[in-house]
């Protein structure tokens, strides 16, 4: 049954921040002193910067204003990153210049670049690690895996142990705490979420947050063991989590916290097949989100809401929060296009305003060049003053010009690429559509051969959907990733077929990883119906289902190839020339190939097609 994960998405931006951080931020509003004191302690830093005596002094103040600047205030935390650029340039190589490095690098995976975040905090850790610094190192060990998590998540994991480790030598627990909740984070988007080590980090960190008396930190951290017990059907044990939040809550006013053991029982209940007695937990904890207007906290519950309606067919109700879900992504995509504008925008002017310093050192530069030639003659400074200023002025003149060129071109290619990430993203939520209007017509569909159909329809509609997913969260807007989408597609489709990824073997390689859209579009289509095939014939009788997706090169080929352990191909003697090996058929043509297969030990499925 599907779960709902209300917190760990939020790690990806602050150290587990719940998701309900606007009702946090709304009860501190509440407290008059919190509204008075923070604007004089602002004042207070914003005066010792300005009458600090040393660059060390001034570094060390701006550290303290960014620090109690607001998450959401990246325009100012950035101007004081900025402001100390000149500062940290005189002081390279000591420790404070590779600090304010690493306030750059937090502001880059707050604006959402999570590339260059990680770069700037892995160079600080380098550093660090050669000034026998091991407490900062261990910082930008975590603020480089905390970046690295969002596009490599593997490799995350490597580098936010590291971090673990060093804050453990160190004794110091806070940052320890910050390290294994991302830890768990990481392991989470690389799907090793059903594993004993995720358990154990969870369990480590959980320690860590009950001895430091982080209460957002203990109720993250046992939601998760409830999905992870759950997903393993431990029921009793997963209860005894949600027992450990409603104690922790008892006599809590705050009812907002209420969500966590609510949404918590609510999905055991739903692992349980106890469908209904679920939806009044998801429906009393949403009541909870809609009251406070937590956005992030609805967001993540839409999508179990809307199953656990139609589990109880419900369609009314479903229909009207699939509508309600689809209105709020698109207002938080709209909202994070112009967070991305407006980080292109900052990053424009300041490397605008690096190229006005590196003038201003070459103006300098031919200042004293001509003012050693005024001394070696009036005569010749004139000649040469006159043939220097023609050709200074031809050069400005073409670099002005190719310098609006250039902009021209930037600002249209911005355009293109937004708006085609747009329309990718308005085809993905059509297909979506209509997919969850086909779902909700199959169920009142009596004729099973008709319901079937549908069905079948709607994989196909799922599998498009998902490729416009990913074109328009891919950096590249033509460009797929066909590993991860490739499991995102198997796990779907096992899941409408009634499997777990837990109990199957998957394999999947791509060589290439990334394919234009023209190639992925076909392949997909493909993949769905082969995996539409196995999950529907081939593993009735099959004790653990096995299935095996290759792409890989042959000169200038590429070889797809396709394998499960059913029984195999029907006889040639049975009816064959369905609509799926039709399709097939035909889609294997539009790659410029032919389709192939064979019984052997299973079913296998092979077309090779030209790369280009």
């Amino acid at each position: 049954m599907s779960q709902c994960y209300l917190i760990p998405p939020c790690l990806r931006v602050q150290f587990m921040q719940f998701q309900i951080k606007h009702i946090l931020l709304l009860c501190f509003a509440m407290t008059a002193n919190v509204l008075v004191a923070q604007p004089t302690v602002l004042d207070t830093l914003y005066l010792a910067f300005a009458h600090a005596k040393t660059d060390s002094a001034k570094l060390m103040a701006s550290f303290e204003i960014i620090k109690n600047l607001e998450d959401y205030q990246l325009n100012e935390q950035k101007m004081w990153v900025d402001t100390t650029a000149p500062i940290a340039a005189r002081m390279a190589g000591q420790g404070l210049a590779y600090q304010r490095q690493l306030y750059l690098a937090n502001w880059h995976r707050m604006s959402g670049d999570f590339k260059e975040g990680y770069e700037l905090a892995i160079q600080c850790a380098l550093k660090f690690k050669d000034l026998n610094d091991p407490y900062n190192q261990a910082v930008s060990l975590f603020e480089a895996g905390t970046s690295l998590a969002e596009f490599n998540p593997n490799a995350a994991i490597g580098v936010l142990k590291e971090a673990v480790e060093l804050s453990r030598k160190l004794e110091k627990e806070t940052l320890m705490a910050r390290c294994l909740a991302n830890l768990a984070y990481a392991m989470e988007l690389a799907k090793l979420n059903q594993t004993d080590e995720y358990r154990r980090i969870l369990e480590a960190s959980l320690a860590v947050m009950q001895k430091i008396g982080d209460r957002d930190g203990v109720l993250v951290n046992n939601f998760n063991l409830v999905e992870y017990y759950s997903n393993k059907r431990y029921f009793e044990r997963a209860r005894q989590s949600v027992a450990a939040m409603q104690a922790m809550l008892e006599g809590d006013d705050d009812e907002v916290y209420l969500v966590y053991p609510l949404v918590a029982e609510g999905n055991i209940l739903m692992a349980e097949g106890q469908v209904e007695k679920a939806l009044k937990n998801y429906e009393a904890g949403w009541r909870v989100l809609e009251k406070y207007e937590i956005v992030d906290g609805q967001m993540e519950l839409y999508p179990t809401i809307i199953k656990a309606y139609e589990a109880v067919g419900d369609y009314k109700n479903a229909y009207r929060f699939l509508q309600g879900f689809q209105v709020m992504k698109d207002s938080m995509i709209s909202l994070e296009k112009n967070k991305t504008v407006q980080h292109l925008q900052t990053r424009y002017e300041t490397e605008k305003k690096e190229a006005q310093i590196v003038a201003q050192h070459a103006d300098l530069a031919r200042s004293g060049k001509e003012k050693w030639a005024l001394a070696t003659g009036l005569a010749l400074l004139g000649g040469l003053s006159f043939l220097f200023w023609r050709q200074r002025r031809k050069t400005q003149v073409a670099n002005q010009e190719l310098a609006a060129s250039n902009e021209q071109i930037a600002q249209k290619n911005q355009k293109l690429d937004l708006l085609m990430r747009e329309l990718h993203h308005r085809v993905k939520n059509n297909l979506q559509l209509v997919s969850s209007l086909l779902r909700l017509q199959s169920r009142q569909v009596g004729d099973e051969g008709a319901a079937a159909a549908i069905k079948a329809g709607q994989l196909r509609v799922e599998a498009m959907s998902l490729i416009h997913q990913r074109l328009y969260r891919e950096e590249g807007i033509t460009l797929v990733n066909m590993q991860e989408f490739a499991h995102d597609l198997v796990e779907k489709i096992a899941f409408a077929f009634g499997h777990r990824s837990e109990g199957m073997d998957i394999r999947i390689d791509f060589d290439p990883n990334d394919l234009n859209v023209d190639k992925a579009m076909p392949i997909s289509l493909i993949l769905n119906e082969l995996l539409t095939n196995s999950f529907k014939y081939a593993f009735a009788n099959t004790a653990r289902p096995a299935i095996q997706i290759n792409l890989s090169p042959q000169g200038e080929k590429l070889r797809l190839h396709y394998s499960d352990n059913g029984p195999g191909l029907p006889s040639s003697d049975q009816p064959s020339g369905s609509f799926g090996s039709k399709l097939i058929a035909s889609l294997s043509s539009q790659l410029g190939g032919q389709a192939r297969q064979w019984s052997e030990d299973g079913a296998h499925f092979e077309v090779v097609f030209y790369k280009g």
